[in-house]
């Protein structure tokens, strides 16, 4: 299915995901060479996104971001976007999902957590060097790079798939998910740990 964004489902539409009532904030770039997240002129509507938004990164502005505060989001989308986004020491935390088709996303040294999916189908993702934690869904088969950074990502919640292409390379791989459940590894793929691999429950 494909996720529209900022349309109204008029009817008669097949494989569309329409989220009513959710709030975007795409980065248009209008602080120009101040490029903090926290700039409320580098966002659309010239505020910057709260917890309840879904930010967009598209060809609206090209121009660096630097994350500059905590971050707390409902989706993070990058798609169209050539510039590079830096996470810094600041944490990032996602209620629902992140997606990736484009850009540069260069993580720091705090946390990153998604209740969601994450997916990666294009550009460069580098992970955090502290704990990437995923409770949804991990998919990256269309494309892309993922550097694990060194650090570690964590696989929690509820039951859940880890679909790759072919082959993916962690430093340390924690799961931990609710009692009873799994993360399912598509047939075919591998996943290499370098470091730790822990398994809780």
């Amino acid at each position: 299915s494909t996720t529209v964004l900022s349309c109204t489902n008029s009817g008669n539409n097949t494989n569309f995901t329409f989220s009513a009532g959710t709030s975007y904030k795409t980065w248009d770039g209008g602080g120009g060479l101040d490029t903090n997240w926290s700039t409320p002129a580098n966002w659309s509507g010239d505020s910057v996104p709260g917890n309840s938004d879904t930010v967009v990164f598209n060809s609206t502005s090209n121009n660096n971001c630097t994350i500059d505060t905590a971050v707390t989001v409902t989706n993070l989308y990058i798609a169209g976007y050539t510039g590079e986004i830096s996470q810094g020491g600041n944490s990032i935390t996602i209620s629902s999902n992140y997606s990736q088709a484009s850009g540069t996303f260069t993580g720091g040294s705090a946390s990153i957590s998604i209740t969601g999916a994450f997916t990666l189908s294009g550009g460069t993702f580098t992970s955090t060097t502290g704990t990437l934690t995923v409770s949804g869904a991990w998919t990256h088969t269309a494309g892309g790079t993922f550097t694990h950074n060194s650090g570690t990502v964590a696989f929690t919640g509820a039951a859940a798939t880890v679909d790759v292409n072919v082959t993916e390379t962690f430093n340390n791989l924690t799961l931990n998910k609710n009692a009873g459940v799994g993360q399912t590894i598509t047939a075919g793929d591998t996943l290499t740990v370098n470091g730790t691999l822990s398994l809780t429950e």
